[in-house]
């Protein structure tokens, strides 16, 4: 880890928990200024505690936000308190995600998981993306391995047939695929974005699963703080020795399941997450040509 982050403005979502919760920490530990977006705010509170415990008077802070990624309507109050109140951001730390074993649907009235774990991380990339390109800094965007098969556009949310499992590998097949694009987009502005697969961990994410599931999960798999060593390699890393686009594990490029590399898929992902975001896609951003402007060409 070679790159000095002293002073640098970390927005990571999903931090109140797991490993999040351990990159925050870490993150702030080495003199950044952590941003979490929080929906509780007693978890928000409860991780600010920790970093003192921890990292008594330390040169980092870590400082909460109130967002509920479940609404279009918060993550866009949320993009706006974070430029009126920090000016730069030099990383936008896409970590959150769901996993429900039974179909919900959100207030926007959209399946939870394909609402929180693409769409919302998606509006905040477009909401916030011109600070980061100002910064010439990074998004960082966390996947998994489950990310094989194929986005079912017929039934994106699952309506007519629902598995909390397709539900989870689709949104994880969906960020790479929406990364790559996003990496594209991103030539040539000095901002990069990478996608990180933190490896099997003891999460509260399948908390919703049957107690077999979670009891084989505590056997194999890791602690936070381990499965957080990807995200902050990529994070502290010079980006000279790190590919934009691409998806990393276990601190290197690791290699993706093909449909991952599926070009038409994604621009046909892409159109539909616009069409999904349109109400708030009012002015214009790298990634998104505004609605309104669309309207009146």
């Amino acid at each position: 880890m070679d790159e000095n982050i002293q002073g640098r403005n970390i927005l990571i979502t999903g931090a109140t928990s797991g490993i999040g919760r351990a990159a925050a920490l870490r993150l702030a530990g080495m003199g950044a200024k952590v941003i979490v977006p929080a929906r509780n705010t007693d978890k928000g509170t409860e991780l600010i505690n920790q970093f003192h415990k921890i990292y008594h008077g330390g040169r980092g802070t870590i400082e909460t936000i109130h967002c509920d990624l479940s609404s279009f309507q918060s993550v866009s109050k949320a993009a706006q308190t974070i430029r009126d109140q920090y000016g730069k951001l030099d990383f936008l730390i896409n970590n959150a995600g769901v996993y429900n074993r039974i179909h919900k649907t959100t207030s926007d009235g959209i399946e939870e998981t394909f609402q929180v774990n693409v769409l919302s991380q998606t509006l905040l990339i477009h909401l916030l993306g011109d600070l980061i390109i100002q910064s010439n800094g990074r998004i960082i965007n966390t996947t998994s391995s489950f990310h094989h098969g194929f986005i079912n556009f017929n039934d994106i949310e699952g309506r007519k047939h629902y598995s909390g499992f397709n539900a989870y590998r689709q949104s994880k097949l969906s960020i790479i695929l929406l990364s790559k694009i996003i990496a594209q987009k991103l030539k040539g502005t000095g901002a990069v974005v990478y996608c990180q697969h933190p490896g099997v961990v003891r999460t509260n994410l399948g908390k919703s699963n049957s107690k077999l599931f979670n009891a084989g999960l505590n056997l194999i798999g890791s602690t936070p703080e381990k499965g957080a060593e990807t995200l902050l390699y990529i994070a502290t890393t010079p980006k000279q020795n790190l590919s934009s686009g691409s998806y990393y594990a276990y601190k290197k490029i690791w290699k993706t399941k093909p449909q991952s590399n599926n070009e038409q898929m994604a621009r046909e992902l892409f159109l539909v997450v616009k069409t999904y975001l349109s109400d708030y896609l009012t002015e214009p951003s790298f990634l998104f040509q505004s609605v309104r402007e669309e309207q009146l060409v």
